[in-house]
């Protein structure tokens, strides 16, 4: 850990995540609005709706599909490269 300083590259890829879930809420700026929280090796986000439960759901059961284990959160690791990181977010819009 100290040699490759390997939170420096979690703390990286989770602000690129929590950047991209920002960007995909504004996109739909008229349906889903998200808060952000965690951890940058855990961090997730929460759709601002009384149905919000519903949203956790529908997301995990489309994205399962698409082959990606995940729902409103995320454990970032190094192995979290760019190009996974796209495919996902592919998946989630």
């Amino acid at each position: 850990m100290e040699r490759e300083k390997l939170w420096e590259t979690i703390i990286k890829t989770e602000e690129r995540i929590k950047k991209r879930w920002q960007a995909l809420s504004d996109k739909n700026k008229n349906s889903l609005k998200i808060s952000q929280w965690g951890l940058p090796a855990l961090a997730g986000f929460t759709i601002k709706s009384k149905n919000n439960l519903l949203y956790k759901t529908d997301i995990t059961q489309e994205v399962l599909r698409k082959g990606f284990l995940t729902g409103n959160s995320i454990y970032v690791c190094t192995d979290h490269t760019d190009k996974i990181l796209d495919s996902y977010f592919d998946s989630l819009e």
